[in-house]
């Protein structure tokens, strides 16, 4: 199999851009680069959107019209989530004294709604798609992104002291609303 057409390439391409994202968020030198987050985003974001497309050879389903429309329901809030914090912050950075804590918005629901709508939109891209690989791998780029939250977090709580605990202790959800997860 050409090494373009196997979904575990684009899974392990990924993977990198993700332990990219943790040198990102949890140093400075790397978290300092607005150029160099943006380049491991877009393998992040290149691998999970290729690997499940059709010309990659894996397991498909297919149950229908809903699943197409659930699909592309998915997608698209996952993007909205994705995307609409990203005016309000500058995703992956490593937090200063200079951060400012994002509460409003979709930060009042979930304390990671780039995460969220990263997880949704993937999993709509993957059953848009009838991609199995797709929708197996959804629970490791969750553990992945619950990493990067980890960090992220010390980070914060570095940076900014009582008033990130205090946001901490009033929205539970790290990636699903009300849920420490």
């Amino acid at each position: 199999m050409f090494l373009l057409e196997n979904p575990l390439f684009w899974a392990l391409l990924s993977m990198f851009g993700l332990t990219g994202a943790c040198l990102v968020v949890g140093t400075k030198r790397v978290g300092s680069s607005f150029f160099l987050g943006g380049i491991i985003v877009t393998i992040f974001f290149s691998g999970r959107f290729i690997m499940v497309l059709p010309y990659i050879s894996q397991p498909r389903f297919y149950f229908g019209v809903w699943q197409t429309i659930i699909g592309v329901v998915l997608f698209i809030t996952g993007l909205f989530f994705a995307l609409a914090p990203c005016f309000s912050i500058r995703p992956l950075n490593i937090a200063h004294k200079n951060t400012v804590l994002a509460t409003s918005g979709f930060y009042r629901i979930v304390r990671n709604p780039i995460y969220l709508g990263e997880l949704l939109w993937c999993l709509g891209w993957s059953l848009l798609h009838g991609s199995v690989m797709g929708i197996i791998l959804i629970p490791f780029w969750w553990a992945g992104l619950l990493i990067i939250i980890l960090i992220e977090e010390e980070s914060l709580k570095r940076a900014l002291g009582p008033g990130y605990l205090e946001y901490k202790a009033q929205v539970k959800g790290r990636i699903i609303p009300g849920l420490p997860l």
